[in-house]
């Protein structure tokens, strides 16, 4: 599976690192633009993901575009798949067998870790256009 390696503008990159701690330093996260991300055959519609997280490296959908000055739907995507990075350092030997077990019990919209993805995303974005933006 070809994969480039993404680098974030640096205003961005010191934004994670302030406001989300618990990512442990943005630059220990693998970022990948790919055509084929991994596991996209897993998604049930025909709609591809945006993006895939396994333990510290974020896979993105070549087509999502470039993070130089990502629109706010940018921003919701990395944001989101960068609680999916906290999620994994808060529970490493678990996180992927509790995320398979949780989907399959709840499916992906109604599992918690993608509830609590959501809700990261969207307030991680309204701050950083407050402070970026705004």
């Amino acid at each position: 599976m070809p994969k480039e390696r993404i680098t974030l503008p640096s205003h961005l990159t010191d934004w994670i690192d302030r406001r989300l701690p618990d990512v442990g330093g943005i630059s220990n996260v693998k970022l990948f633009r790919c055509y084929k991300i991994p596991f996209e055959w897993l998604a049930r519609s025909n709609e591809k993901p945006s993006a895939v997280t396994i333990c510290n490296r974020i896979y993105f959908q070549a087509s999502l575009g470039s993070f130089d000055d990502p629109p706010p739907e940018m921003l919701a995507v990395l944001f989101h798949e960068l609680t999916h990075v906290i999620q994994f350092k808060r529970h490493p030997v678990l996180h992927l067998p509790l995320y398979a077990w949780y989907l399959l019990r709840k499916g992906y919209w109604d599992s918690p870790m993608e509830i609590e993805a959501r809700e990261a995303e969207a307030k991680l974005v309204d701050e950083y256009l407050r402070d970026y933006k705004g």
